[in-house]
């Protein structure tokens, strides 16, 4: 089968953002490699994501398996959206595929902590709520907007395939966004007060977890790009935060906190 078709090579870089990680002197020599692999991963979150949690929710609203009754309306959307998804994970791992390919820099396959988060929230509560939680958790990811996706998707000295491939993926997420607080508005006043009260503890945590740099994957990259294991928890350890990282953060999730507020599913500022 015909591959890559969409991609058009050019001129401008493929990372950007030079942060902590990469200046640290025990990375200094890894650095390109480095910045291409948290690319990768970044990517790789995205082929993660949408295969095991948005499509699949996606599917479960097709399908009427949330717990709720709605118009066949969200259900043929909720179909729209499976494509969608579908779809980013194709072009994220095409991405992937074309960058390693230009590099030579290989993908380090680590699943994001925010996935891994709800798998563990997945083994505390019955069966039959799984598909609830899923769909909480789909409505997290789907109503917040990161700054990678927000800003870098227009910085004209970005490589012009990822900044189509961001642009894409930014330009669906603001329909997924509407789509997903249509949703939740419907079907969370359904829902038993158990559940609520099951998900009412877990909102601030999925969301911190969702936005925050994900520490256990830029360790895994560090080890992939050949630094010894405690020089890259040296490295982590190190760490800080860019300056504005808690401005886009709460810019990113103005619109989840308000949606959750407006439903009753939180009373409070978080």
């Amino acid at each position: 089968m015909p591959t890559h078709d969409w991609l058009a090579g050019g001129a401008g870089a493929w990372v950007l953002n030079v942060d902590s990680i990469l200046t640290h002197p025990e990375v200094f020599s890894h650095a390109e490699e480095v910045a291409i692999g948290m690319l990768l991963a970044s990517l790789w979150f995205t082929v993660e994501l949408e295969n095991k949690l948005i499509s699949p929710v996606a599917l479960d609203i097709a399908h009427y398996c949330i717990g709720a009754e709605y118009i066949s309306d969200l259900a043929t959307d909720a179909l729209r959206v499976h494509c969608d998804e579908a779809y980013h994970a194709l072009l994220a791992n095409e991405l992937i595929g074309y960058i390693s390919n230009l590099t030579g820099v290989t993908l380090c396959r680590h699943t994001h902590s925010f996935l891994r988060q709800i798998e563990s929230l997945r083994q505390t509560i019955p069966p039959h709520q799984v598909s609830l939680l899923y769909f909480c958790a789909a409505l997290v990811s789907e109503t917040l907007i990161s700054k990678t996706l927000f800003s870098d998707r227009l910085n004209p000295n970005l490589q012009s395939d990822l900044r189509c491939f961001l642009n894409h993926h930014y330009c669906d997420e603001l329909l997924h966004s509407a789509f997903f607080v249509t949703a939740f508005d419907i079907v969370w006043p359904q829902w038993h007060p158990s559940v609520q009260t099951m998900m009412s503890p877990l909102w601030s945590g999925l969301i911190d977890t969702f936005l925050s740099v994900d520490l256990t994957t830029i360790f895994a990259v560090l080890k992939h790009a050949g630094i010894a294991e405690p020089l890259a928890k040296q490295v982590v350890a190190d760490y800080k935060q860019p300056d504005d990282a808690a401005h886009y953060n709460e810019r990113s999730a103005h619109l989840t906190y308000e949606t959750l507020r407006r439903a009753g599913a939180i009373d409070i500022n978080p």
